[in-house]
């Protein structure tokens, strides 16, 4: 998916190591034999989407004090609302690209 090369790229600039799961199943797995310090999740993934994904990790005392920033290109009036009752960090749309490289840029270097 572009958004997904999108940020990689970005990340690999600023000199990131980084893995990418194409649902929140994959990146549960991916969690479970590494270790991260900010995980960015879309909210659109099948098989389990972003909201089904941050619920688990906060479950889960093992990474509930992981960061995690959403991103979507949804335009819900109410995204804000639920992605912080999800377990969300923070959320960016992707609809605004410099915007979006600016915020993962200010994330990875926290």
């Amino acid at each position: 998916p572009f958004y997904g090369q999108f940020i990689i790229s970005i990340l690999r600039n600023e000199g990131v190591n980084s893995m990418w799961a194409r649902n929140g199943e994959e990146a549960i797995k991916i969690l479970e034999n590494n270790n991260f310090d900010l995980i960015l999740s879309v909210l659109e993934m099948p098989v389990m989407d972003g909201f089904e994904f941050a619920r688990w990790l906060r479950k889960n005392d093992k990474f509930s004090g992981l960061k995690l920033w959403a991103f979507s290109s949804a335009t819900m009036v109410d995204i804000e609302e639920k992605v912080a009752q999800a377990g969300f960090n923070g959320f960016q749309s992707k609809s605004n690209k410099d915007k979006l490289a600016k915020i993962i840029v200010e994330l990875v270097k926290k």
